[in-house]
């Protein structure tokens, strides 16, 4: 028998609660899927419930304004919002799809995200931000061939954007490329240019990808350089790796454009081991509040750039015990492999908000706020007087006093032996 045949029999034998077609009650109201858009209206959401709806637009909204701070504003036609199909349960398989296409002169585009509790974010982020960066793209084509066939950005360019435009993302990517190039494992040059379609998942070559987007965004044209690629590819000439050497060294030679860039990393990997001993600069900046980690928990978006203390007004909160405990144990991973000192200012932190997460009185949450805050400040003093040291040294290497540095002098005795007879 079917669901609503077994309903009406159940009218039959005992007093109905509500008649068939009435309003059912709030908690099956609240269940009912919805069609909701974004604040900005660039999205819109269909295939779940209001609440968790309205946190998918905001996610997606975050991600868009980091795009928008790294190339610019997106161009949005109302019109034409991009949409997200997703959906939950328990026995719902984790998918992430993309689609776009054009129809009656509209760019259609469609990120799909099933089985929401088991997806890895990262890879939605991926997929969401490679639709959005293709957006410039299509903007800048001819309406004709926009439509015969939307302009698709490679995905190593697209990916190391995303990552980039994150800061934990980047630090950890970094890391990772740094030491592939260090065991000469990093993806070469025009490798990476041709890497138009990468994988799902996490593979370590994104984070080569990341370095390289880098590298691309380090130098003095900026994101102008990147949407001069942009424009390119929308013209249907794909950049190749003579076009973005052309660009980065004046010449149209990828080997003499990786050499440059091998020298780029050298230098920053350097600068990273030579700062990694104190330098903890994210560390000393999560006593903020970011906007990402509150979307994240459903936190009012009000407190975005405020200190952690500000937690302290709302503890008790539903979203206050979640985002507690994920910066909690932010906190505690940031300080793996650190000074003594940087490990206690990054404990003092956790402390104070595992006690926010379990809701304790604000007399002792503002007393834990306060010796957390007091070891910051002692370890930052350090931080700044080796940061000096380390500026003096580099003057002096910048004004020629100390010679070539080793990295230099190494790359140009091998570049010596490559071109001599």
């Amino acid at each position: 028998m079917s669901f609503w045949g077994i309903a009406l029999l159940a009218c039959v034998m005992t007093p109905c609660e509500f008649a068939l077609g009435a309003e059912p009650p709030p908690q099956q109201r609240l269940l009912r899927t919805r069609t909701v858009f974004s604040a900005t209206r660039r999205f819109v959401v269909t295939g779940l419930p209001a609440d968790r709806a309205t946190e998918l637009a905001q996610w997606a909204e975050g991600v868009a304004d980091r795009m928008a701070a790294a190339l610019g504003a997106i161009p949005f036609d109302l019109a034409q919002p991009l949409q997200i199909e997703s959906g939950t349960g328990p026995n719902m398989e984790p998918l992430i799809r993309v689609a776009q296409g054009c129809r009656d002169g509209e760019i259609r585009q469609t990120l799909t995200l099933r089985g929401l509790d088991a997806l890895d974010i990262e890879q939605a982020e991926e997929a969401l931000g490679g639709l959005l960066i293709n957006r410039y793209a299509q903007a800048m084509q001819d309406a004709t061939a926009r439509c015969l066939e939307p302009a698709h950005v490679p995905d190593w360019l697209a990916i190391g954007l995303i990552h980039r435009s994150r800061s934990d993302l980047r630090r950890r990517d970094q890391t990772v490329a740094f030491e592939r190039w260090n065991v000469g494992e990093l993806l070469s040059f025009p490798a990476l240019i041709e890497s138009f379609v990468m994988p799902q998942g996490r593979w370590p070559q994104k984070a080569d990808a990341m370095l390289l987007v880098d590298w691309l965004m380090a130098g003095p044209r900026e994101k102008d350089l990147l949407l001069d690629a942009l424009r390119l590819q929308a013209n249907g000439y794909p950049p190749d790796a003579g076009w973005w050497a052309k660009q980065t060294v004046g010449q149209a030679d990828p080997a003499r454009a990786e050499r440059t860039w091998d020298l780029w990393i050298a230098e920053q990997r350097a600068r990273a081991r030579a700062s990694t001993f104190g330098d903890v600069q994210n560390l000393l900046g999560m006593n903020f509040i970011k906007r990402y980690d509150l979307e994240s928990a459903g936190g009012p978006v009000e407190l975005s750039d405020e200190p952690l203390s500000s937690l302290i007004s709302h503890r008790g909160e539903p979203w206050t015990r979640s985002f507690s405990v994920r910066l909690a144990l932010r906190f505690r991973l940031e300080s793996i492999g650190q000074e003594d000192e940087a490990v206690a200012v990054a404990e003092g932190y956790a402390r104070f908000l595992d006690q926010m997460a379990k809701g304790v009185a604000a007399r002792k949450l503002r007393e834990l706020w306060k010796e957390a805050e007091e070891r910051r400040i002692a370890f930052e003093t350090v931080v700044a007087t080796r940061r000096r040291y380390l500026d003096v040294v580099e003057d002096r290497l910048r004004s020629g006093a100390g010679g070539p540095s080793a990295v230099q002098r190494y790359l140009d005795s091998v570049e010596q032996r490559l071109t001599t007879p």
